[in-house]
């Protein structure tokens, strides 16, 4: 009961989208150029996005 509190305060929030990730040894990367699809068969991975042309 002692961390009930902080429990419900973690999943009051909303989950923002984000514009840009960071990716070891590159830093930050623009997700605007992508192509980005939610996946739901995986307890791993939640987004996937592609660059076409790179």
């Amino acid at each position: 009961m002692r961390y009930l509190p902080a429990i419900l305060f973690l999943l009051s929030g909303t989950w923002a989208d984000a514009e840009s990730v960071d990716v070891k040894y590159r830093g930050s990367v623009d997700l605007k150029p992508f192509a980005c699809q939610d996946i739901t068969r995986s307890t791993v991975v939640n987004r996937l996005c592609y660059d076409a042309s790179n």
